[in-house]
């Protein structure tokens, strides 16, 4: 080849060689062996960045191909993801699988989902962790830009059974669902996985609450008992895990929160207003407690439990104790305070000695006690359970079954009637009748300043002993041998009695005389009450009559100094014979052991 012929050939060369490194390395993708490559405007192959192409991001790796399905953290810790077409994403979910994270936790979920912003930044807290908003739901993410789930605390750290042997809830403020979900939890959710621990083991679900602000579960973080927070309206108490509170487990002696069906809306709520059949805590009655028998209790608008008062609710009126356990049968109160004292045990109470004595057993203690009416009340309480009102106070007559027999308690709603009320004559509320045997009986009303005159004092209350003890405040019986004398303390007052029929009718008779079933006659003064008793058979008795009447001694100064009752035999025109003939003996008229009504002629 001459020299011209190469001058052409090398000019030629050159200007092909141009033309083609021009084209091959021009600005641009570049496909070699199945891989992308970027060159730069400099006609460099571009590397470690990330290159925007018709509006679109790829990131070159260190070798220059294009990378697909690939979680970048660049310098600046900033979290990107390219897909299998090489496109880093924007405004959307990513799933990966764990081995492409350069950190994987050592016991993590199966797949981490990340959440790419429009720059194409993973959602990440700088510091612990960041709640986002995503399509109207919350998330948290961490440091790493990982969606949490399960369980999290403010740390960012998610629970496991490996690294913690807690119940899940302990210590962890949030929850997110599992990992495929992450929506972070607010308002109620329930808990049905059980506990491990004793405080929570009886609950067959567990309800927690999450704000609506932050999506943290309520719960109490200031030490204290529990905290309360209304929720709709209703008041709800949470402990220091953030679980619902149920039953007494609040305030285990003075408040309720519904713990009976669980499906209802009004579950785990403060009860007010209402009444709540349960069995009380321990703090309340231990021994109800253990025997795990239900009560009655009733809790007022501020969500306390009534406790020893009468309580006035729909009209009616109703007992509680000093625990706040609604009360029925025969309930006594202080007269002045209102305040609940005592429950009358009618089972082990003998109604005889409570007339008589005022003493009674105790339902709440056992113990034999003593009733004062002159700073007591006693209310009856409907104690039928199938009435709509059992519990409620009742006035009028009522049967009551005592130990000893049936006995009418009859009130109004001052409490127990006392005395003499439209004709019948009443001790404590209980009702005196006459033996319906004799159909007659005497009654110690009080003393009177003369024979006829109406009461002047109350009658014996018989509070301090026996009935004789009682009668004996008014008598002083000597004995000389055999003989016996009744005298009265005051030598200026005489005892008056009335008298009541077997259906505890006063007999109001004047100036007359009635016949008993016996035979006997009984006689009355002009204001009703007794004067003496005639015709009453006497053994050992020379007459087949005795009387029964007022007789007063004078000293040799004309001065009564003593009055005594005494039997005698057929009296003489005038009604006052002071000479008996007897064949054996002193006889008296003394009241039977329990009733002071029914006197009987004893040896």
């Amino acid at each position: 080849m001459n020299n011209k012929n190469l001058f052409w050939f090398l000019l030629c060369f050159i200007i092909f060689t141009s033309i083609f490194h021009t084209f091959t390395f021009a600005k641009g993708w570049e496909l070699m062996n199945g891989e992308w490559y970027y060159v730069d405007s400099d006609g460099e192959p571009a590397s470690d960045k990330i290159v925007t192409s018709n509006g679109k991001k790829y990131y070159l790796g260190e070798d220059g191909r294009m990378v697909r399905d690939y979680l970048l953290v660049d310098y600046n810790d900033s979290i990107y993801y390219f897909n299998d077409e090489g496109e880093m994403v924007i405004n959307t979910w990513v799933a990966v699988d764990p081995f492409q994270v350069s950190d994987p936790l050592p016991i993590g979920p199966t797949v981490y989902l990340y959440y790419f912003g429009a720059n194409g930044k993973a959602y990440k807290a700088t510091n612990g962790i960041i709640r986002k908003v995503i399509d109207g739901k919350k998330y948290l993410f961490d440091e790493r830009g990982r969606m949490l789930s399960g369980w999290i605390n403010e740390s960012g750290e998610m629970y496991n059974e490996i690294d913690y042997d807690e119940d899940p809830f302990v210590g962890f403020s949030y929850y997110a669902g599992d990992e495929t979900d992450g929506v972070l939890r607010e308002g109620w959710m329930a808990y049905e996985d059980g506990s491990v621990n004793d405080k929570y083991y009886d609950k067959e679900v567990i309800w927690f609450y999450f704000n609506n602000n932050n999506n943290k579960k309520v719960m109490n973080e200031n030490g204290d008992e529990y905290y309360q927070k209304k929720i709709n309206g209703k008041m709800y108490a949470f402990d220091e895990n953030g679980v619902m509170l149920t039953g007494w487990e609040a305030e285990r002696a003075t408040k309720y929160h519904i713990d009976f069906d669980i499906d209802n809306d009004d579950y785990g709520m403060l009860a007010k207003k209402r009444w709540v059949y349960t069995v009380p805590s321990e703090e309340i009655n231990a021994e109800d407690y253990l025997d795990e028998l239900e009560r009655w209790f009733y809790a007022d608008s501020n969500g306390d439990i009534v406790k020893g008062l009468i309580k006035k609710i729909n009209k009616e009126y109703y007992a509680f104790d000093q625990s706040g356990i609604l009360k029925e049968g025969l309930i006594i109160f202080d007269k002045n305070s209102n305040q609940y004292i005592d429950k009358i045990d009618i089972d082990e109470t003998d109604g005889k000695k409570f007339i008589v004595e005022r003493k009674y057993t105790s339902k709440d203690t056992g113990e034999e006690k003593q009733f004062d009416s002159t700073t007591q009340v006693i209310y009856y309480f409907l104690d039928d359970e199938s009435s709509n009102i059992y519990g409620a106070r009742k006035t009028g007559e009522k049967l009551i079954s005592f130990r000893d027999n049936d006995y009418v308690f009859n009130s109004e709603k001052s409490g127990q009637l006392e005395g003499i009320k439209k004709k019948k004559v009443y001790q404590a509320g209980l009702q005196i009748k006459a033996d319906p045997i004799l159909g007659l009986g005497i009654v110690l009303d009080g003393v009177a300043d003369s024979l006829n005159a109406p009461a002047a004092t109350a009658p014996p209350s018989y509070t301090n002993g026996t009935l004789d003890d009682g009668l004996n405040d008014y008598l002083n019986i000597r004995y000389s041998g055999d003989d016996a004398t009744q005298y009265y303390t005051d030598r200026n007052s005489f005892p008056h009695f009335i008298v009541v029929d077997s259906k505890g009718n006063k007999i109001s008779s004047s100036n007359t005389y009635r016949k008993d079933k016996e035979g006997n006659y009984w006689m009355f003064g002009p204001s009703g009450s007794l004067i003496k008793i005639v015709s009453v058979p006497v053994k050992y008795v020379t007459s087949e009559n005795a009387w029964y009447f007022k007789s007063d001694f004078y000293n040799d100064k004309n001065m009564r100094v003593e009055t005594s009752w005494k039997i005698f035999g057929t009296p003489d025109a005038s009604g006052y014979t002071v000479q008996v003939e007897r064949n054996q003996g002193n006889y008296e008229i003394v009241p039977d052991e329990i009733y002071a009504l029914n006197f009987e002629l004893e040896k």
